[in-house]
């Protein structure tokens, strides 16, 4: 498709109404119901093609309200589970949804200090169980504290394959990636973390091993620099070939696709901590097919952000949480 100045416009008051929308009682959470047309994708447009619900970062936790980790925002942590009631009855009453995006951290963290994980779980799932669609989820930094990847395979339903395409619209690919498929985090360890540690190295000089929350991780970086922290993640060589494949598959079938990750990609959509370690790589397989992906959903970023790529025509909105 292509895109002039007035739609790009049109397209950040659009975020700005879908925000407003996003974090109103009504809903509850960061959800919203996308809707697709032939052209382009828009938010609430007449006659669309295929509609879907997009929640991000429920991080429900059976714990008292507190701060974040940067001490900038009170977080409800019980609070969030009648939020996501709230978002499923509201997608119920609604028009009929093609599936639902759960985009990562199902549950916060706070569970496995609690020994609580699989118990916070299930509240949350039983919670997805009257959702009007298929819910498909993707894997978040919070998963990864509470779960090994084996295990989060088995108590968490459509969470596998880590990265994979949906084809459930005529004309559209839906493609799920996985932004921790490096990582230092992963409970238990493994192949990923060593790896992470590794390429965590070469970028953020502090040390890893220290106790959480004793030392600084960000001291010493700088810039977009600051998006190597543990909280953080990034992609291996072989997931952005398989993308990069897809788009290719995606082309030649006169398709288009919409990407769904945990983390963001675009710097002017979020804040350095909370974008993808390898960020420019995925930026520039997306951009190699110019007008193939309108637009890419993520979460982590629990304020929200939006930008447009002119590069490859991509409209990257990061949805707020709870």
């Amino acid at each position: 498709p292509e895109f002039n100045a007035s739609q790009v416009v049109q397209a950040n008051a659009m975020y700005g109404s879908f925000r407003r929308i996003c974090s109103s009682g009504a809903l509850g959470v960061a959800a919203g119901v996308l809707a697709l047309r032939a052209r382009r994708v828009t938010f609430a447009m007449p006659e669309p093609a295929a509609r879907f619900g997009v929640v991000a970062d429920v991080q429900y936790a059976d714990v008292d309200d507190g701060w974040n980790f940067r001490h900038t925002q009170k977080r409800r942590y019980r609070g969030a589970l009648d939020a996501l009631k709230m978002a499923v009855e509201d997608w119920k009453k609604g028009p009929p949804l093609v599936f639902i995006a759960d985009l990562g951290d199902i549950i916060d963290q706070q569970c496995e200090t609690n020994n609580d994980s699989e118990r916070a779980l299930q509240l949350v799932l039983d919670a997805w169980k009257d959702a009007p669609a298929e819910v498909f989820h993707l894997m978040g930094n919070h998963e990864l504290y509470n779960f090994n990847r084996e295990e989060a395979k088995t108590l968490i339903p459509n969470i596998f394959p880590w990265y994979r395409n949906l084809r459930l619209v005529p004309g559209w690919r839906f493609i799920i990636l996985d932004s921790y498929e490096l990582n230092v985090i992963e409970k238990g360890g493994g192949s990923s973390v060593e790896e992470g540690i590794a390429y965590f190295k070469q970028h953020n000089p502090n040390d890893l091993q220290a106790p959480r929350g004793t030392i600084d991780m960000g001291a010493g970086l700088s810039g977009l620099q600051k998006r190597f922290v543990p909280m953080g993640g990034g992609m291996k060589s072989q997931q952005l070939a398989w993308l990069r494949q897809e788009l290719e598959d995606v082309a030649a079938a006169g398709e288009r696709a919409i990407v769904l990750t945990h983390l963001p990609c675009a710097p002017q959509a979020t804040v350095p901590p909370a974008l993808l370690w390898n960020y420019d790589e995925l930026l520039a397989v997306l951009r190699e097919f110019a007008g193939l992906v309108p637009l890419v959903l993520a979460g982590h970023y629990h304020d929200g952000g939006y930008a447009f790529d002119t590069e490859s025509l991509t409209h990257h909105v990061t949805l707020p949480s709870p």
